[in-house]
This record gives C-alpha cells, sequence and structure tokens, in this order.
C-alpha cells in the first residue's frame, strides 16, 4: 500500500496504476485509488479516486470523494464531493454533492449538484451492469 500524506489527512491507497501503465477494461475496487496512468474502460470505487496529471481515463467514473489533476473523456459520478485541480481536462457531465474547480481547469460537459440522497446518480447505482451500459467512450 502507499501512503500520501498531506497537513491534515493519511490516505492509504489500496490500488495504484501508475504512470505509463495502460489498462484495457473496467475496474472495480473498494479502496483508495490512485491512477498516473492511462485506463480505458470505467471505474468503479467505493472509496476516493484520484487521477495524477499524467491520468487519462476514457470511461466513466463512479466513487465517494473525487480528485482530478489529470484528463477524463466520460462522465464522473461522486456520492460527495469533485475536486478538479488547475490541471484537469474533463469532457463530459458531472454529479456530486459539492464541485471545487481551480482556476486553469477544463470542463466541457453538463455539472449537476446533488441535494439529496434520492437525487444521488439520478438514481444510478454503482454496479457492474451500469457501468457498462452507462457510456461507451
Amino acid at each position: 500500500m502507499l501512503r500520501k500524506k498531506s497537513s491534515t489527512s493519511s490516505i492509504t491507497f489500496k490500488t495504484l496504476i501508475g504512470e505509463g501503465t495502460v489498462l484495457e477494461g473496467d475496474i472495480k475496487c473498494n479502496g483508495a485509488l490512485r491512477i498516473d496512468g492511462t485506463v480505458n474502460g470505467n471505474i468503479n470505487s467505493e472509496n476516493d479516486i484520484f487521477l495524477g496529471e499524467n491520468a487519462h481515463v476514457k470511461g466513466n467514473l463512479y466513487g465517494d470523494s473525487i480528485y482530478v489533476s489529470g484528463k477524463v473523456e466520460g462522465n464522473i459520478y461522486s456520492k460527495s464531493s469533485i475536486h478538479l485541480f488547475s490541471t484537469a481536462n474533463i469532457q463530459g457531465d458531472i454529479e456530486a454533492f459539492s464541485i471545487v474547480t481551480d482556476e486553469g481547469a477544463i470542463f466541457n460537459g453538463k455539472c449537476s449538484i446533488l441535494t439529496s440522497d434520492k437525487e444521488k446518480f439520478n438514481g444510478k447505482k454503482l454496479q457492474k451492469n451500469n457501468i457498462q451500459n452507462e457510456a461507451n467512450v
């Protein structure tokens, strides 16, 4: 396991896809996930998702809190919050309870702020069937 320490918390990444790695297919994981490489498929995490500056995802992301510094060609659905850092490039829609966008981030899509659990993911569930049917980017 890898740890990333900040002044306020310690995060343990259970899964790491390193820079230069290309993964073809969907990912489903329970722990925090960090991606610095390329994923051509959908990502479903019961925990947080972190995309580094060199990350490139062609597919949808489903997770708790989602932090993006890289490129996403697909939709992002968060059970909590989405943070788009200054190097983020999003080509797709996003849904979350809160969204933070740093100056310089690129976002081309529709943004939906959720206000209740009923609205969460427009009724979508974090299941493999929905991931496969959601968007074939």
